[in-house]
Order: structure tokens, then C-alpha cells, then sequence
């Protein structure tokens, strides 16, 4: 695995941010499982994501990823996940291509 971004996400009803590291692997053994957050799914490459059914931050730093760039950057939301709705938005964002992580 190859450390590719470091994603912090806050959001107005949590009191503490959210610090994800992005990994990439070039290989993969087993079978990805699904969880309460996501099903994993395959894609082709050469067709576009479905970036209406993911979450709205992906948008944004997937192209990075994708490319094979390094990325740092802050995702600021309204609230966590609504259960009724389960939908969150988002605010503003700073993304910015790294060197080094």
C-alpha cells in the first residue's frame, strides 16, 4: 500500500474532526465485505464514477487519487449523516495537491 491523502472532515454536530488516511493498492487477495457505510462495487476505469450516489466530498479528491497524485485537504459539513434523509452537505472545502504526506 501507498499512503496517498490525509482527508480531515468536521462536521457542526460533532465536536471533534475526523482524520482519514487514503491508501492505494495495486493488489488485492480475499473479497471486500460490505458495511454499514458502504457495498463495495467494481468499476470500469474508463466509465465515469456515479459521483450522485457517493459522498459529496469524493468528488473532489477521486480525480487526485486516480491520477496517482499525493493530496492533502479539510471537508466542512452541515451535521453528520441524517438517518432520515441520509444525506449531508457540504460546505466548503480546501484541497490541494502534496509532495509528501
Amino acid at each position: 500500500m501507498t499512503r496517498r491523502g490525509v482527508l480531515t472532515f468536521m462536521y457542526a454536530d460533532r465536536p471533534r474532526p475526523m482524520e482519514v488516511h487514503v491508501f492505494h493498492a495495486s493488489q488485492y487477495t480475499g473479497q471486500p465485505v460490505e458495511s454499514e457505510e458502504m457495498r463495495p462495487q467494481w468499476f470500469s476505469l474508463d466509465e465515469p464514477l456515479p459521483f450522485d450516489q457517493m459522498w459529496p466530498d469524493d468528488i473532489h479528491w477521486y480525480p487526485l487519487f486516480l491520477a496517482g497524485k499525493k493530496f492533502a485537504g479539510t471537508f466542512e459539513f452541515t451535521n453528520g449523516v441524517d438517518d432520515e434523509t441520509e444525506t449531508t452537505t457540504l460546505l466548503r472545502h480546501d484541497l490541494r495537491e502534496v509532495e509528501a504526506l
